[in-house]
């Protein structure tokens, strides 16, 4: 469990082994400390989120960590990254004395600091191996992450298996009559490959729907936060141009749309 002390109201120590949405959600307690997060539907293997830090008050806070730190997920996640904004670029960090700021004094022993009448922002990138939903809590705040895969037919293809086999040719010899002397081709090897069998591989073919909390939804498509899906086959459809339902595909009741994050 985190354990953290506070100080004559700007220290911060963590004392064990923390999580960052247990210090964001002590530092929620404290005055004038507002956190905002943001959802995202995101269809690639690393889903982002951000997260601003706001000290609207009259001291700066200090974090001090002598121990490690973690994240808390639900479903739990192993693989992500945490990075602040400094001068306009992300920078990786973890609350260690390996990734402080440029900006903190190599004298000091803080490891962060959040300036009053400041904000800071924070990227939190996930690996989401799969399709499920994620939870990660900011004190009253629970921010969800929204991973999905296209799916694909699977067409099944027959490829050929080579084998690489040497050659060997051996020396000829014969006689030349108008030469009256024996005249010798000498021996020599060479490479071919020949098939000796096939194997069955699986390619992807017609764009067929989408994998949204380990459910595939067949004819369906994701444009922002909206999921459509069509109640007949849609075929190899332009999906930049026409990704969500149009409006008498709604009237004829063919398409509905769903709300990923306030439905």
């Amino acid at each position: 469990m985190s354990d953290f002390k506070k100080l004559f109201g700007k220290y911060v120590y963590i004392l064990g082994a923390f999580t960052f949405v247990g210090l964001m959600a002590y530092l929620s307690t404290l005055p004038g400390f507002t956190i905002t997060c943001t959802d995202n539907v995101c269809d690639e293997l690393f889903c982002t989120a951000y997260c601003n830090v706001t000290n609207k008050g009259s001291q700066s806070v200090y974090l001090y960590n002598y121990d490690d730190w973690t994240m808390d997920f639900s479903p739990e996640v192993k693989n992500f990254s945490l990075y602040i904004k400094y001068y306009g670029k992300w920078r990786y960090t973890n609350f260690t004395m390996e990734t402080r700021l440029p900006n903190i004094p190599d004298d000091r022993k803080y490891v962060f600091v959040f300036p009053r009448y400041s904000t800071k922002e924070f990227k939190i990138v996930v690996n989401a191996k799969d399709t499920n939903r994620i939870k990660y809590t900011f004190g009253d705040l629970d921010p969800t992450l929204i991973p999905y895969k296209i799916t694909y037919e699977q067409i099944e293809k027959q490829v050929p298996i080579y084998e690489e086999k040497i050659i060997e040719v051996k020396e000829e010899c014969y006689l030349n009559e108008s030469m009256k002397k024996e005249i010798c081709n000498p021996a020599y090897n060479y490479t071919t490959n020949e098939v000796v069998g096939y194997k069955t591989e699986f390619v992807d073919g017609d764009r067929t729907g989408i994998k949204l909390d380990e459910k595939t939804y067949k004819n369906a498509n994701i444009d922002g936060n909206t999921l459509s899906i069509w109640s007949v086959p849609i075929g190899n459809r332009n999906y930049a141009e026409f990704g969500k339902c149009r409006d008498f595909e709604r009237e004829k009741g063919v398409c509905n749309e769903v709300d990923l994050l306030n439905g």
